[in-house]
């Protein structure tokens, strides 16, 4: 089945600073990934990165980026996610 193998945590950051989310999967077949604020998909952007391992970099954080960012994993055999809540100070 997919799987993630690290966790999501509650995060407060200042304003303005840059953050990385980790989304460490495992899974046979090699499970695809999918970054999500609340319901949106999250696509790479000038402050927005997904790095080759998953993590999901955002820079210059702005207060409008607060929420929920989810790293949501499937495959054919099953599905995990894990959910980072992300307070801007």
């Amino acid at each position: 089945p997919a799987a993630i193998v690290s966790f999501g945590i509650p995060i407060v950051t200042p304003w303005r600073n840059d953050v990385k989310l980790a989304c460490m999967t495992v899974g046979i077949p090699p499970p695809t990934v999918e970054w999500r604020l609340g319901d949106v998909k999250l696509h790479k952007q000038s402050r927005i990165d997904i790095e080759d391992d998953n993590t999901l970099v955002l820079r210059n954080l702005q207060r409008s980026q607060e929420g929920n960012y989810s790293c949501h994993v499937k495959n054919s055999i099953g599905f995990d996610e894990i959910v980072y809540s992300l307070q801007i100070q």
